[in-house]
C-alpha cells in the first residue's frame, strides 16, 4: 500500500488538473489489476481523496452496454414465460368452466395439479 501511495502522490504532483489525475489514476488501477492489485490501488486512491470518473472508462462503458443488452434479453425471456403461464391459466379456467376434469385440464395445459385446484377454487368463489 505504501508503494501505491507514493505512485498516487507523484501522479497528483504531475497531473495538470483533476480530470487528468482521474484519468491517470484509472489507468494505474487498470495496470494494477494485471497484478491483482487493482482493489488496493483503488482503495488507496479513495483514501487520498482522488476521485475516478468511471463513466469515462471504456471498460465501464462496455459493461454498461453489455449489461443493458443482457437485461433486455432477460426481461424479454421473463415476459415470454409469464405470458405463456398466463395463457395456460386462462385456457385452464375456460376448460374448467366447460366442465373438463381437473386431471384432463392439468394434462392438456401442463400445469401442476395444485395450480389447477387453486384455479378451480377461485372459479367457484368468483375470483377467477
Amino acid at each position: 500500500m505504501l508503494v501505491a501511495e507514493k505512485i498516487l502522490a507523484k501522479l497528483r504532483e504531475l497531473a495538470r488538473g483533476k480530470l487528468e489525475l482521474s484519468q491517470r489514476t484509472a489507468q494505474l488501477v487498470r495496470l494494477a489489476i494485471l497484478r491483482n492489485l487493482g482493489e488496493t490501488v483503488f482503495n488507496t486512491a479513495q483514501q487520498m481523496a482522488i476521485t475516478i470518473d468511471v463513466k469515462e472508462d471504456i471498460f465501464y462503458q462496455l459493461g454498461q452496454k453489455e449489461g443493458l443488452q443482457k437485461g433486455k434479453e432477460e426481461g424479454l425471456l421473463r415476459g415470454k414465460e409469464e405470458g405463456l403461464l398466463k395463457g395456460k391459466e386462462e385456457a385452464a379456467v375456460n376448460m374448467l368452466k366447460e366442465g373438463f376434469s381437473e386431471e384432463v385440464v392439468a394434462r392438456l395445459t401442463q400445469l401442476a395439479a395444485e395450480r389447477i385446484a387453486r384455479l378451480k377454487q377461485q372459479l367457484e368463489t368468483g375470483q377467477a
